[in-house]
């Protein structure tokens, strides 16, 4: 494949072998997969202690394979503990999951600096202008209502 795509061409996903991965195939970002375990240890605790007092336990299964339903079943708890419950909120929980699983690599820091010099570029020539315009509005005799 050459360097540049056709836009118009239709490409099959055959095409881009590392680009679609499957999710239980995907690679988990090692905070992600400590802060599964922590939450199923706390889990296996609540599910402990409800045995104790006769309730239902709840499921704290060690998170080995990463499925369609465990990625559900992580939002959910978010949700549930944010106390949030909208498609926004669930859509970003599912998006900040997959940034943490990406991790911040080379490229995110570049990109994240240019788009932190982009931004200070606006707002230093909207700064600029509004401390200029009073000199020149007096230089010029332009006056407040006009």
């Amino acid at each position: 494949m050459g360097r540049f795509l056709n836009p118009f061409k239709k490409y099959d996903v055959d095409d881009f072998p590392s680009v679609l991965v499957p999710l239980a195939k995907a690679p988990r970002h090692p905070s992600v997969i400590a802060e599964n375990k922590r939450r199923a240890s706390r889990a296996s605790n609540d599910s402990a202690a409800n045995a104790e007092k006769g309730e239902k336990s709840v499921d704290g299964s060690e998170i080995a394979d990463f499925t369609v339903e465990q990625l559900k079943a992580e939002v959910e708890e978010d949700i549930i503990a944010s106390g949030h419950n909208s498609a926004y909120d669930r859509k970003s929980k599912v998006i900040n999951k997959a940034i943490m699983d990406i991790g911040m690599g080379r490229y995110q820091w570049q990109l994240f600096c240019l788009c932190g010099f982009g931004w200070l570029a606006d707002n230093l020539w909207l700064q600029g202008v509004a401390i200029t315009l009073p000199s020149l509005s007096d230089e010029f005799g332009i006056s407040q209502t006009h």
